[in-house]
């Protein structure tokens, strides 16, 4: 299953990852060094073809909880830019 558009942004700690390369480097990377479980708390839409997704990991990183929010722009059924923020 592809999940994100070809030209896809994902923004995460203050770094943009650009293209489909860009984003598999990072999950690849940074967003696998630690392990964790995710819960959602809510999804809703919050304009036209965007939602606003919040919910909670617990794991093996620093802290060992954290809220974070996501904003998910979409193109059809794929990620077109994922914006994720404390």
């Amino acid at each position: 299953m592809v999940l994100f558009t070809d030209d896809a942004v994902v923004i995460d700690e203050g770094q943009t990852r650009r293209g489909i390369g860009k984003i598999r480097e990072w999950r690849q990377g940074p967003a696998s060094r630690y392990q964790y479980t995710t819960e959602l708390f809510d999804a809703r839409p919050s304009g036209e073809d965007e939602y606003l997704v919040t919910g909670g990991l617990k794991g093996n990183f620093p802290g060992a909880t954290a809220e974070l929010r996501r904003r998910l722009n979409l193109a059809g059924d794929r990620i077109r830019r994922l914006h994720i923020a404390p």
